[in-house]
């Protein structure tokens, strides 16, 4: 792999999983939150386990400091008004990004958001933007569908992260059998869910591809709230996942820490 340097040295970046989607990254001197505040769904997909919730509402450590909320889509597996309006009257943010069906007046999250004078974005639900939210720390919102025709009308966004020349693709639950994620360069990760990596591995349903160096296979469930077997069918696509086309890592305990 070609390293590019920045200041003679290569940019440290940290991810932590905080359960299914939920992903805490840290570089350059910024902290953000994928997906990270919600309840959990037993035995199908976990949530954040109680006490890493404490850890977050106390700033304990890796939370000591969030800087930013980004969130991919409205579903529950993903996201919770309730939950992310708790977390911000104790611990607070320089800033969140919400889909639109994640900010919505009904909920108690935007007019706490106004209260507490957060600086917050509704995205447009095509949205494209791109954000600096520091110095070499970029985030882009790629508007992709949802995967299965019944949530096409949800609106679901990836991530693409730089923090500088460390590029990080989150992919949610994006439709793998209509979206290519072409053009998006050399990524030092991408973040997957197993049905995506199936599709990657057997080259059914995707046509697009990636060139990678780390394949992140997030959004399963911790072992003891496996009841639909999800690990073991992760754990077969890995071993006959090439490795020279990216080495592949299962997410799959509670604040599991890589460093990319």
């Amino acid at each position: 792999m070609e390293n590019r340097r920045f200041m003679g040295r290569e940019t440290a970046v940290q991810a932590v999983l905080v359960a299914n989607a939920g992903v805490l990254l840290s570089g350059c001197g910024v902290t953000v939150l994928i997906d990270g505040l919600f309840h959990g769904r037993d035995g199908e997909f976990s949530g954040p386990m109680p006490e890493t919730l404490r850890k977050m509402e106390r700033g304990e450590a890796p939370f000591e400091s969030v800087d930013y909320l980004l969130f991919t889509h409205g579903h529950s597996d993903h996201f919770s008004q309730e939950v992310t309006a708790e977390y911000l009257v104790r611990r607070g943010a320089k800033g969140v990004f919400l889909p639109p069906d994640c900010g919505t007046e009904a909920g108690p999250l935007l007019p706490l958001l106004k209260s507490l004078g957060i600086r917050h974005q509704v995205l447009p639900r095509a949205s494209g933007l791109a954000l600096e939210l520091a110095p070499g720390v970029r985030v882009r919102f790629l508007p992709v569908r949802h995967l299965d025709r019944v949530y096409w009308d949800t609106p679901h966004f990836a991530l693409l992260l730089d923090f500088w020349e460390k590029r990080l693709l989150f992919t949610a639950d994006a439709d793998y059998t209509v979206e290519r994620f072409e053009g998006l360069g050399r990524l030092r990760a991408v973040f997957l869910n197993p049905l995506f990596f199936h599709a990657l591995r057997t080259g059914t349903f995707f046509h697009g591809g990636f060139l990678m160096d780390l394949l992140c296979v997030y959004h399963l469930p911790f072992p003891d709230r496996d009841r639909y077997g999800w690990l073991t069918a992760a754990r077969r696509d890995c071993a006959g996942w090439p490795e020279e086309k990216g080495l592949p890592v299962l997410l799959t305990e509670p604040e599991q820490r890589l460093r990319l």
